[in-house]
């Protein structure tokens, strides 16, 4: 199976975000995720050890996971709020 899934996933870095909010600085799509998974990560350990009662819980692994590629279609499209 031929693909090109590591070399899409190497472009993340060339492509900048562009935020509702005034940045000082700039921030590509790569970083984005990265910091969006640390977040999703801590915020299911945090629900997985105080709420989980007798409530399904999600695994924090794997809530990394999708928070990690969420933005993936971006590579193809760009960052999609830009203004027109």
């Amino acid at each position: 199976m031929n693909t090109n899934f590591f070399a899409m996933m190497h472009r993340m870095r060339y492509i900048n975000r562009w935020g509702l909010m005034r940045n000082t600085e700039l921030e590509n799509i790569q970083e984005h995720s990265h910091d969006v998974a640390v977040i999703a990560h801590v915020l299911a350990l945090v629900r997985r050890q105080y709420f989980a009662e007798d409530r399904l819980c999600p695994d924090p692994d794997f809530v990394a996971s999708l928070a990690l590629f969420h933005d993936l279609p971006e590579i193809i499209t760009g960052d999609m709020p830009k203004p027109v």
